[in-house]
This record gives structure tokens, sequence and C-alpha cells, in this order.
């Protein structure tokens, strides 16, 4: 919006004046001009030069999506933790060395390459169509200028480009893919006794301990950033008196999704089931299926249906004879399913013979049949009244929101603005990215994460909750901050609490562990210590254990373990106690399973193949190009 009134009055003394002012901000901001930045000299490679200004764009924007990553625990140590100013240096460093092998090699990417990738982005587009003042809008909200997104852009495409050349002559054996699908669907059987914390135990509260746990575990309580909004509200409910449908719609409508009202053929069937047990035996087969037969012959002598299938049926429909209603190919009972083209085959009033399904031999009669086909407009009108009232509602809404949005002018409070054009916003409390506003619907943090990337005055995009628009302005900020110990005192002192017992719980399974690997016997000890014991079913190198949940470092202590050393070097810990495992053995892969699979799997290791390609053709370049570190960033 600040672009196009910026665009719109480029011309006046003001927008001038703006501009030097803006100007001047960078400069005091920086500490010295864009100018005597872009002197600066921060690297070269291969003699092509990184600038000041080039580092400190790459900089800040790993900076800003860290701080969107991490949201709440973000803090500015964070910065040297995750060496954030080298990384940006050396993602520099990459994209002067993909640029110039890409030049050696003669890739480019044209103008009209980007302008059909921007063209084509979701994100850009109104219904199906590229356009202009969303695109602006959203980089404008991004804080991005076009030129940088289309820079950045280019170097993407240019990325891909290399990676399809590299990628060209990539292959994977039969062996490589055994070897995946074996690590990935190998299984450990393990049992593991469970040292729970007694509840019950006595723990002293000594102040001084309390306060010292406090002080060591404080970032844990740290009191999320929090945020005080103003918003307008945008019911299409409010304007559907104002929507006037015309017949030209409604048939327009009807027949461009004439799918949506055509109805399938469906029957009306009674079945009568006649279970074979799992695992059953030939002689248990034949002995179900002569049942069956014998029934058959009764309902074709003109027995009543309904009457054998309420003495002879195993199924759940027994109660109603066994009245299955009426039912769609698509929408067949799960067991008649493999028989669904027999059942339909059959006229009203036929009796099919004994045929076998999952569960068991099974005799269907179709009692009635529907034709399916295009129902009348007439029947449907209604309906699509209704979607074309709601759908023309919501675009009117939407409208209006974009319109008022568009109008507002920068920085000035939402609540003016809304007087001033007869609207009523509505102020809300302090909320967290957590917490949300619960005012607006059951889980609305999904929709408002993007609000606490605004400052203090912005206004949002236009967000869809529920059905109904929002455009939101920032009232007030609260920024991150460690409590006092007295705001969350019983929290810590619960915690407290139960960290004293899960350690005490944890040194009695240490203690039994050490028992078990000096030679004592796994039963003699689980009945010493009588303690709980539990055997999981059998779980995958990435999968959950039964009782304990996903814990990563469990599982790979569980796939080092041998018949000849069962027990681990450690005892691991949850909420719910301490855990001593033992190993019970492995299972075998399903080799059938890595036939039906292969064709998935040889998709996932070519791409990870492609990945460390690219990563070792990187480093390659790198241990061939002449990097010289001009200003280092520790320093800057």
């Amino acid at each position: 919006m600040l672009l196009s009134l910026m665009r719109k009055h480029a011309k006046s003394w003001l927008i001038k004046f703006l501009i030097t002012i803006i100007a001047l901000v960078f400069v005091f901001y920086f500490g010295y001009s864009f100018t005597s930045r872009e002197g600066v000299k921060v690297a070269y490679v291969n003699g092509e030069l990184i600038s000041g200004l080039e580092y400190e764009r790459a900089y800040a924007d790993f900076v800003e999506r860290m701080r969107s990553q991490y949201k709440d625990f973000w803090n500015e140590g964070m910065v040297e933790a995750l060496q954030l100013k080298t990384r940006a240096l050396e993602f520099l460093i990459q994209q002067k060395l993909l640029a110039q092998e890409a030049e050696r090699l003669g890739f480019s990417v044209t103008k009209e390459e980007a302008q059909k990738t921007i063209m084509s982005y979701p994100a850009f587009q109104v219904d199906g169509r590229f356009d202009l003042n969303r695109y602006r809008l959203l980089l404008n909200h991004n804080r991005m200028a076009p030129e940088d997104f289309e820079a950045a852009l280019r170097q993407d495409l240019l990325q891909e480009k290399l990676k399809q050349f590299i990628f060209a002559f990539t292959e994977v054996s039969e062996k490589e893919l055994l070897e995946h699908f074996r690590f990935d669907n190998e299984k450990v059987k393990i049992q593991y006794a469970l040292f729970s914390p007694n509840e019950n135990a006595d723990v002293e509260l000594n102040e001084k301990a309390i306060k010292e746990y406090f002080e060591q575990n404080r970032p844990r309580y740290k009191i999320p950033e929090k945020m005080k909004v103003s918003y307008l509200e945008f019911n299409p409910d409010d304007l559907k008196e104002q929507v006037t449908v015309n017949e030209a719609d409604v048939v327009q409508y009807y027949e461009n999704n004439a799918k949506l009202y055509t109805k399938p053929e469906e029957v009306r069937a009674r079945h009568i089931l006649f279970k074979v047990p799992e695992g059953a035996s030939e002689a248990q087969e034949k002995a179900v299926a002569d049942v069956a037969a014998k029934v058959h012959a009764q309902a074709l002598d003109g027995v009543g249906f309904a009457e054998l299938a309420a003495t002879y049926s195993e199924s759940e429909t027994r109660s109603k004879g066994g009245e299955l209603g009426f039912f769609s190919k698509e929408t067949v009972p799960v067991d008649l399913a493999v028989v669904k083209d027999m059942i339909f085959g059959l006229k009203a009033g036929e009796i099919s013979e004994p045929v076998r399904t999952p569960s068991g031999y099974q005799i269907v009669k179709v009692e009635e049949r529907r034709a399916g086909g295009l129902q009348p407009l007439d029947e449907v009108r209604e309906k699509i009244e209704e979607i074309l009232v709601k759908k023309t509602a919501s675009e009117m809404a939407k409208d209006q929101a974009l319109s008022l949005m568009d109008r507002l002018p920068y920085e000035t409070p939402l609540t003016e603005f809304a007087v001033e054009n007869d609207l009523s916003a509505k102020e809300s409390d302090f909320f967290d990215s957590k917490t949300g506003l619960p005012e607006l619907g059951p889980d609305p943090k999904r929709d408002l994460s993007t609000l606490f990337a605004l400052q203090k005055f912005e206004t949002s995009e236009i967000v869809e909750i529920g059905g109904k628009y929002y455009l939101f302005q920032v009232v007030e900020r609260q920024e991150p901050r460690l409590p006092d110990f007295g705001e969350v005192e019983d929290q810590v002192k619960a915690d407290y609490r139960a960290e004293v017992l899960l350690d005490e719980a944890k040194k009695r399974a240490e203690s039994f562990l050490k028992a078990l690997r000096g030679g004592e016997s796994w039963d003699v000890m689980v009945s010493k210590e009588n303690v709980a014991v539990e055997t999981p079913p059998a779980f995958t190198r990435r999968g959950s254990v039964i009782g304990l949940g996903h814990n990563q470092a469990f599982n790979d202590a569980a796939f080092r373990l041998t018949h000849e050393n069962p027990y681990p070097q450690e005892v691991f810990t949850n909420e719910r106690g301490a855990y001593v495992m033992r190993w019970e053995g492995t299972e075998p892969v399903d080799m059938e399973l890595f036939e039906k699979d292969k064709s998935h799997l040889h998709d996932l290791v070519i791409e990870i193949k492609h990945r460390q390609a690219f990563e070792g053709w990187l480093d390659d370049l790198r241990k061939h190009a002449k990097i010289e570190i001009v200003s280092p960033v520790e320093n800057r």
C-alpha cells in the first residue's frame, strides 16, 4: 500500500521529503550510507567481490528467518549460538560459486523464464490468474523489493538447472534399495522395566534449593511475546440479503458442476454371512461352504430371505433380516467390495450364488434398484442458489476488506479509521502465539501466527478465519521476558518435586542395570525389585515404542543390542519414569513389501543421492576456489 501511494505521488514534494527521511534513517541506523556500505569489502570468491551491502542483506534475512522459526524462544544470543554471521557469509560464497560455475557451463536464466515462474506461483494468483496487486502486496508484507525477489528467484532457477545437470547420471542399484529398505523396516523386539517415580514420597521443598533450581532453569519459564490488536470483521452472512441470484447463473453453475448432481446407480440388498475362521483348514472351509449351499437352495425354493438371514447369518445385520440398505459401487459395504460387480449385475429379486469374501461365504439378494443419472435442475435449484449466495457474499466481504485495507493510511490507528468509515473495530486483550484469540474460533493461532512478524501500527493482510475475513493492526507489543520467581512459584515447586522423584527412580534403575550387566538374571532382578515389565510390539529404528513414544536415542540403543550383549549401557527417562531394556530379538523384513514398495523407495533413494551429490559437488567447487576473506564477519 505504501509503495502504491509512493508510485501514485512520485513527483510530489511530500514523497520527495519522505524518501529523504528514509535515506537518513538508513544512514544513521547502519552507521554509514549505502554507498559506503557497498564499498566495504567482505570477501573475494575467485576474484569476485562480496560487498558489505550484500552481506548485510543476507545476514538480516538469516536473522529474520530464525526469529520467525523460533518465535518465543528467540533471543539475540542465538545469533552467536546458531553462527548466523558465518552462515550468511557461507551462503553468499556458495551463491557466487554457483553463479560462476553456471556461467562456465553456459547456463543462464532468461527474463521470460523468471516471469513465467512468478506468474505461475499460486500465492500470487487470484481466481487462478496472476494478480500484480497481490504480488506487490505480498512482497511488501514480507519487506522485500520486487527486484530482490526476482534476483533470488533467478538464482533458484539457475541452481535447479545446475542440479539437473549434476543429477543426470545418478543411478541406484538393487543392493542400495534393499539396504535402505532394511534400515527403515527392520524391527527389534525388547522388554523394558519401568521404574516409576513414587508420587507418595515426601520431598523436602527447601526454599534455597528451589530458588537455585529456578535460576538454573529460568529460561523454561520464559513468558512469551504478547501483543494486543485491533481488528475489523467482514462477515459474508451480513451481506447475503444484498445478493441476487439470476437464472443464468444457476443454469451455468448446474452445467459446469454436473458431476456434483449426478447420482450413481444404487441397489438395496440383503445378505447372509457364513464366517470362515482365520487360518481355517480345507475341511473347515468346505464345511462352511456346504452350509451356505444348503441355505442358498432354501432361498431358491422360496423360503423368505429375511427369515433365512435372521436364522443363519453371522453378520451384525442378522437382527434386520440381513438388510444393507441402498448403496452404490462407491459405497458398497467393505466386505462385499470384492464382489460388487456381481451384485450390480443382479436384477431386482435375484439371489446370488454363495460367494467367497474376506469374512467368509455370502449370499446376496438385490431387493430394489435405482437408476443413476443427472438430477433435474428443479431438484437441486435451492441448493445451487444457496451456494451462489454464499459464494457471492464471501466475495463481497473480501472485496470490502481489500478495498478498506487499500484506503487505510499508513500508521493510522484502525479504530479511528473504522469510526470515519462507519465501522466498529474491536480490540483484543494481550495474547501470545499459542493462545491466539479464542473469540475468533477454536484454533485461531494457525491463522494469526503471522501477526507476530508485524510491528506496532502495522496492518496485516486480509485473513480468513471460519469463513469470515479480518483485518488486524498491532496496537501494542510486550517483548518476551524471564519471569520473577513469585510469578511462577507454584509451577517451579511442582517441577522441582517431579525432578527429585524422577532422579530417585533413575538411581534405582541404574542400580538394576548395573546388576544385570554384572551377570544377574533378568527374571531374578525383576522379582527382587518388584518392578513393572512391559513387552511392546516390535518397532523400527524411527518408530514409536508403546509406552515410551518416540525417543531416537532409545531406538538407536535398542538396535545396537545383540544376543551376546542384551543390555544397554545407560538408563532412559521420560515423564513416566526410568527405563531399562532387554534385547529379545529381531524380525526379518517383509520381502514382498519390498517388491511392492520398490518404486517409491527408488524415488526416495534418488532424492538422497541427489542431495549428497550436490553437496559433494559444492564441496569440490570450494576446494578448488580461491576464497579470500577481507573482513572477518565475527568483527562486524
